[in-house]
């Protein structure tokens, strides 16, 4: 018979260990403090959580949130500068694609035109020459009467 593994549900023993307190975290719609402008190949210092010391309880200090909203704050402002430029280059392209789109068809129109005009001259050549056999025929046919 194989053994199935069984999902763990809390027991007593479980029971005795002390709840952890939830704290609802309120962030101001601005941020408290900007730090400067600084260029995108220095990032804001960020606090090294993985070598803290997990025996001693973890506290969020006004200090650590304002650092981590305004990290936040940096990594959002760099991505709108990403996107921005993408966004800019796609309108170039894009006005530059249009331009040369309404180029193509302004000159399919000319072409068209200009085949347009080629049949009518030779719509017109051939009406001629119709014409000038009439006029033959009947210049033969009065000198065979003379």
């Amino acid at each position: 018979m194989s053994k199935r593994r069984q999902s763990r549900s809390p027991s007593p023993a479980d029971s005795t260990q002390p709840s952890q307190k939830v704290v609802k975290l309120e962030l101001p719609a601005t941020p408290v403090a900007l730090p400067p402008r600084t260029p995108p190949s220095s990032p804001p210092p960020r606090t090294n959580l993985r070598n803290r010391d997990i025996s001693k309880p973890f506290s969020l200090t006004e200090k650590t949130l304002q650092m981590v909203w305004s990290g936040c704050h940096y990594e959002l402002r760099e991505m709108k500068g990403c996107l921005g430029g993408a966004v800019d280059r796609a309108n170039e392209h894009s006005e530059k694609t249009g331009a040369a789109w309404r180029e193509f068809k302004r000159l399919q129109a000319e072409e068209r035109e200009a085949r347009e005009a080629v049949n009518d001259i030779e719509r017109r050549m051939m009406e001629l020459k119709d014409e000038i056999k009439a006029v033959e025929c009947q210049i033969d046919a009065v000198q065979q009467k003379k």
